[in-house]
């Protein structure tokens, strides 16, 4: 650090120069999300912005609403530890002043250690597009029929045991029919690029994220309410003392009497996730428990029994599917990738090996996947759609 440096000023100028490490990132990210570094930020980077040749942008002077944003978020937002508000700052000087620094953080110019001057690199841009997935699902009835629910109106759908089945502006419902007689089971799953809501027999609410599916009966008897699911869903408990909920998966159980909390248990993924909202729950991995609190999250290994249970969980991140947007905090660009190939439906090629870089960004969900890659390549690493399928460069 040079003489009479901040901590501040040094961690950004490693920060331009792509040289951070993990521990490093995470300080200057925290650093920037303190309101009394917003004045030496903004010198920071006016300094920075006066090193650019005038009018050298490729993107000219035309700066869009969305790509001022990104700026602000990429580099200017943060988050204090320990909190789920999203903070994003804003200063006045958006402007031309905003355009210059586009290109800087955007990756466009790099900066030798020993000359300010900057040198032009060509961007890759996407030469196709895919649009944004949307809500769906098909509902498997009990007898092996299958009911496509994109595109069907609103009403009645079926009768199923002692339940009939209604399609509503929130996805569908299941609700209790005195004609109807037995249990059966139903399943209700969504493909890559589709999402969907569900109302269970006793109110309780299940949303799926792309790629995901639940089981259920069409109405609960007896001493509890068990379903079963796959991919990633979200909960909301009705409360019943007398008959407990469980959700499974493999040989992984969490069992709750009411309450709201996250399940990722995708396949591809390394390891299961169980993230508490609200309530309490019990997680069974094989012959293993452990309890959660809500802000906790238990990480189920996939090869043995084990169960780590943490606090240091990002509410925000884990719910964004929900809420409709990307919300990557150090993300790895494979993580990313396997959540894009999920809401987009494509498949990914790394053409030279995959690059060890890290994305923090908060991006809609309703964006086409062009406008996400161009989002991520601020991270220097260049992308190109070919049928429905993302080439990755570095």
């Amino acid at each position: 650090m040079r003489n009479n440096e901040s901590r501040l000023a040094f961690l950004f100028r490693q920060y331009l120069a792509g040289s951070l490490s993990m521990e490093d990132r995470q300080s200057f990210f925290r650093l920037v999300a303190d309101d009394r570094s917003e004045e030496e930020l903004k010198e920071l980077i006016e300094k920075e912005i006066e090193l650019i040749e005038p009018g050298a942008s490729v993107y000219g002077n035309h700066l869009t609403d969305d790509q001022a944003d990104l700026i602000f978020h990429h580099i200017i937002a943060g988050r204090q530890p320990g909190t789920h508000k999203r903070k994003l700052v804003r200063l006045a000087w958006a402007g031309a002043a905003a355009a210059a620094l586009f290109t800087l953080v955007a990756g466009i110019y790099f900066f030798s250690q020993t000359s300010a001057t900057p040198t032009v690199v060509a961007r890759q841009q996407p030469t196709h597009d895919v649009a944004p997935g949307t809500d769906g699902a098909i509902l498997t009835l009990a007898n092996g029929q299958q009911i496509v629910l994109d595109s069907l109106h609103n009403g009645n759908i079926a009768s199923q045991g002692q339940s009939s089945v209604t399609k509503n502006g929130n996805g569908i419902a299941y609700r209790p029919d005195e004609a109807g007689a037995g249990v059966v089971y139903n399943t209700l799953s969504t493909p890559r690029a589709r999402q969907f809501q569900l109302t269970l027999p006793d109110g309780t609410r299940v949303w799926l994220n792309a790629a995901s599916s639940i089981t259920f009966p069409t109405s609960f008897t007896g001493a509890q309410r068990v379903v079963t699911v796959s991919g990633e869903t979200y909960f909301e408990v009705s409360h019943r003392d007398e008959q407990p909920f469980f959700v499974q998966y493999g040989n992984k159980k969490v069992e709750v009497t009411g309450t709201h909390f996250n399940v990722n248990a995708y396949d591809e993924e390394s390891d299961s996730r169980v993230t508490l909202l609200q309530g309490a729950v019990t997680i069974h991995n094989g012959g293993n428990l452990n309890f959660l609190q809500p802000g906790q999250q238990a990480i189920l290994n996939k090869t043995n029994e084990g169960i780590r249970v943490t606090a240091d969980v990002d509410i925000d991140e884990v719910m964004a599917w929900k809420d409709g947007h990307f919300d990557f905090r150090e993300t790895s660009l494979q993580t990313l990738m396997r959540q894009l190939m999920r809401w987009y439906d494509v498949d990914v090629e790394y053409q030279q090996g995959v690059p060890q870089r890290y994305f923090t960004a908060d991006i809609s969900r309703d964006k086409t996947l062009a406008s996400v890659l161009k989002i991520l390549e601020l991270n220097k690493v260049h992308f190109r759609i070919e049928n429905k399928k993302i080439i990755v460069t570095p």
